[in-house]
């Protein structure tokens, strides 16, 4: 049975240059540079706070993966930003964005609130292009419910209303003469 996704790809029109990007703009560490056949190079970067994903920089050219003719197309989609995609997350997108501003990264969509977080697109120097999101900075939308207590009883009750995956339990003390109708905004 599989455990665990190891390894994923990146292609790149220049290693070199890709490794500049991601190491010194973005802060990845290096877990393996090493020679492959007669040209290849085997290089993988790891997210500093994911250790166990290697993250492998696939160079576009012809060879063993690609014939001239898709390399050209492959390097021409890569170029174009319609290939690589990828989502990256920061506990801080703000003081991200401007430290990765600050290294040159090229973004093109500012931090922005979506419904499913703040978000920032970048490209790498090849031309992917990638979402960094902070997602803890969502706040939960609120709702408003008003219940409708019938108070018949000078004691408290409690009551129980259950929304969703949301239980509130609530006491109402009768303060007002029997038979009276109460009613309680609920905001969850």
């Amino acid at each position: 049975m599989i455990s665990k996704l190891s390894h994923v790809s990146i292609y790149v029109l220049d290693q070199d240059s890709a490794y500049d990007f991601y190491v010194n703009k973005l802060g990845f560490n290096v877990h393996t540079d090493a020679p492959i056949g007669e040209d290849g190079r085997w290089l993988t970067l790891t997210v500093p706070q994911q250790p166990d994903l290697e993250i492998t920089l696939m160079a576009v050219k012809p060879g063993m993966s690609f014939t001239q003719e898709t390399a050209n197309q492959m390097r021409e989609m890569v170029k174009n930003g319609i290939f690589g995609f990828g989502v990256f997350e920061t506990a801080d997108i703000h003081a991200t964005y401007e430290e990765l501003k600050g290294k040159g990264v090229e973004f093109i969509k500012p931090p922005t609130k979506e419904f499913y977080a703040i978000e920032a697109l970048f490209k790498d120097d090849s031309g992917n292009w990638f979402s960094l999101t902070e997602k803890k900075a969502l706040t939960k939308q609120k709702r408003i419910f008003v219940l409708s207590l019938n108070n018949t009883h000078k004691q408290s009750r409690k009551w129980r209303l259950h929304l969703g995956r949301y239980c509130l339990r609530f006491t109402r003390m009768c303060l007002n003469k029997p038979g009276s109708n109460k009613r309680l905004l609920v905001m969850v």
